[in-house]
């Protein structure tokens, strides 16, 4: 039996990788649905210190770019969260965030939108250097919140995944085939997806791991 009880999926970035490719995807699969999807990823762990800049600063870019309001209006890209308990869980998890230390790069606790002023509205957050142990580390939050970890090896980003309690899904953007092979035959987690485009390899496989 498979039983995924809980998730927080990391996101490996590594150095060589396609930046506006990987942030293109990041931004769906942290921000689509509000971030309220068992398979969403709240956790980027970018390899070396360039790389975690080049992705934030894309980051941000997308992120200004997306339209927050009513869920029936065509031209929202994202619209409430599910009802005001979660709304408020989730504005807590940024505070808790916040006084635990990580860096809150974008604040989308205090959207406004007309006519919606009493909904459960929340724009994405972004986090940096997001350590374990951290709550928006580790707990599973369900909302449109974004953790950039900082490591230096491809190493230390599997062995952060490996222990972490949550082994749902994880991804690899990279365009070294030696790099992605390894990374999908010795993660111990559940799914890894994979991706091509234009320019390489983006991600692994289903993996037959925890």
């Amino acid at each position: 039996m498979q039983a995924l009880g809980g998730a927080k999926n990391h996101a490996v970035v590594m150095p060589d990788a396609d930046v506006p490719n990987a942030v293109n995807a990041l931004v769906g699969a942290a921000f689509g649905s509000c971030g309220e999807r068992c398979m969403a990823i709240p956790l980027v762990v970018a390899v070396g210190d360039e790389t975690a800049e080049a992705v934030i600063a894309d980051l941000k870019v997308e992120r200004a770019k997306m339209a927050v309001g009513s869920g029936v209006d065509a031209g929202s890209d994202m619209g409430p969260l599910v009802t005001k308990p979660h709304f408020e869980k989730v504005r807590g998890y940024v505070d808790q965030g916040v006084k635990e230390g990580a860096t809150l790069l974008v604040d989308g606790r205090n959207v406004k939108v007309a006519g919606h002023e009493d909904g459960y509205l929340i724009s994405p957050c972004l986090f940096d250097r997001v350590k374990p142990g951290m709550t928006i580390y580790q707990e599973e939050i369900f909302g449109p919140l974004l953790g950039v970890v900082r490591v230096k090896t491809l190493q230390e980003a599997m062995d952060l995944i490996d222990a972490h309690e949550y082994g749902n899904g994880t991804s690899i953007f990279t365009r070294d085939g030696e790099a992605a092979r390894f990374f999908t035959d010795n993660i111990l987690v559940g799914m890894v997806g994979f991706m091509r485009s234009e320019s390489g390899l983006s991600v692994g496989k289903l993996s037959k791991n925890r």
